[in-house]
């Protein structure tokens, strides 16, 4: 199937919305995960790492790198979305520390990036044309021994949250062969990416997978939301999904996968 890369309108129209998301339980459970999991792939980096951020929107995680003492590039095509990550950092004391470039993912081959330690590339293949190119420019910017970090929602998630959230078996009977499906926050149609073609986009682009995680494994499946808002609870169900991240079968499960690997030499 081809599709056009999602325009910035769609996540310019949306930001209001969003920024709900990540406020709420889902949203902050997903943030925890993934610096988690990344806090244990850049130690072993040493302080003041150059990060380049592939579509970080607001900056929520540019922000927050760059508050560790990190040297953070942001590159996203949403104007608003940039004004946010800007105003951000203004407010933690870090806009020296963050540099904010307008352009898509499809642009990175023109902008010159090189020479990074680290690439974030979290939530952005799904809404490009074409994932393996976007995934291969990302990992261009890296030297030999540099990290990338590599996010999608998960398929198989798709299916069992429709069946057991929403008991809706008919309609996820339709989601297992389907190669689309729509994002809730921004109500787009984005592609269905299975971690295993990840994978291959990543060895393509010559880098070696160092780890596999998962995400919100257990909070998706609780069908109702008002006790994940207490914040008792929230802390105990941030602590089982910590705990089940990096483990099979769970995370195979989870809301969104992520893999983190090495550029080879």
């Amino acid at each position: 199937m081809t599709r056009d890369s999602a325009d910035a309108s769609v996540f310019d129209t949306h930001l209001a919305g969003w920024r709900e998301w990540q406020q709420a339980p889902w949203g902050r459970l997903r943030y925890a995960v993934v610096t988690h999991v990344l806090d244990r792939h850049l130690r072993d980096l040493g302080p003041g790492l150059r990060i380049l951020d592939v579509g970080g929107g607001d900056g929520a995680e540019a922000v927050l790198f760059a508050g560790r003492g990190h040297q953070v590039t942001l590159v996203d095509y949403s104007e608003q979305m940039l004004e946010q990550a800007r105003q951000a950092a203004d407010r933690a004391g870090v806009s020296s520390r963050l540099i904010t470039v307008h352009a898509s993912a499809d642009d990175l081959p023109s902008l010159g990036l090189t020479g990074f330690d680290v690439a974030l590339c979290h939530f952005v293949i799904q809404y490009v044309a074409d994932p393996a190119a976007a995934v291969q420019a990302t990992a261009d910017c890296l030297p030999p021994g540099g990290l990338v970090s590599l996010i999608a929602p998960n398929p198989a998630s798709d299916v069992l949250t429709k069946a057991v959230r929403d008991l809706d078996f008919d309609g996820a009977r339709d989601l297992l062969d389907a190669e689309t499906v729509t994002a809730t926050t921004f109500e787009h149609e984005v592609a269905r990416i299975w971690p295993a073609t990840a994978e291959g986009f990543l060895a393509d682009a010559g880098c070696e997978v160092v780890g596999r995680y998962g995400a919100r494994m257990v909070l998706d499946l609780i069908a109702d939301n008002e006790p994940k808002y207490d914040p008792a609870v929230y802390a105990r169900i941030e602590r089982l999904e910590l705990a089940l991240c990096d483990r099979v079968p769970y995370r195979d499960i989870g809301r969104l996968w992520q893999l983190v690997a090495r550029r080879r030499g």
